[in-house]
């Protein structure tokens, strides 16, 4: 009897000492929930918004030609717990966007930690700017998205839209949303055109 209760004693204290050290703990997790493109000084930055609980937005800015590019480097040296599965927004400033959708919606589209139901927008220099003073500033630009959506069917607003109508519709040409301030937020659209 005394033995049974030493071996129950010894398990127990084996269980509360044991751990893991290695473990990634959802308390520790950096959760990506935007990520805005942008250009500054002729160098393309990834801004990585992490959800968080304060009312500013929190962010690591990453200087990278691409987004597999940022995201590697997210990784390796800025935000070494970064958890992408709960992005759902890239936004991008209309001066890259042009030059760096395509590809980035390819890395996007062969990663399975990304959804495909990610948002993708281009902006002006000015709403990309609102997204690092508000944190209420990419809800705005989703709503936007979502109205310019229901005006216009056949715009094509996240990324596995997107990637279908850049690789595989032999449509010439799809829209995207754009979405830009003057005093107020404003939607439009933006065309590209297909691989085909």
């Amino acid at each position: 009897m005394k033995k049974n209760i030493l071996l129950v004693f010894v398990i127990i204290i084996a269980l509360l000492f044991a751990g893991c050290d290695e473990s990634r703990q959802i308390d520790k997790a950096e959760i990506a929930q935007t990520i805005t493109v942008s250009k500054e000084d002729n160098e393309i930055i990834y801004s990585f918004f992490m959800i968080s609980g304060g009312n500013e937005p929190r962010s690591f800015r990453i200087p990278a030609n691409n987004l597999d590019k940022a995201v590697m480097l997210a990784k390796n040296q800025y935000i070494p717990n970064i958890t992408l599965s709960k992005l759902d927004m890239i936004a991008y400033e209309k001066t890259v966007g042009k030059e760096l959708l395509i590809s980035d919606i390819g890395f996007v589209s062969s990663k399975p930690y990304f959804s495909p139901l990610i948002f993708i927008t281009l902006c002006d220099e000015t709403t990309v700017n609102n997204i690092s003073k508000n944190k209420e500033a990419a809800e705005e630009i989703k709503k936007h998205i979502f109205l310019i959506k229901n005006k216009n069917p056949a715009i094509k607003y996240n990324s596995l839209s997107i990637f279908n109508s850049f690789y595989y519709h032999n449509d010439s040409s799809f829209e995207i949303p754009y979405i830009y301030s003057e005093k107020e937020i404003k939607s439009a659209s933006e065309k590209f055109f297909s691989k085909k």
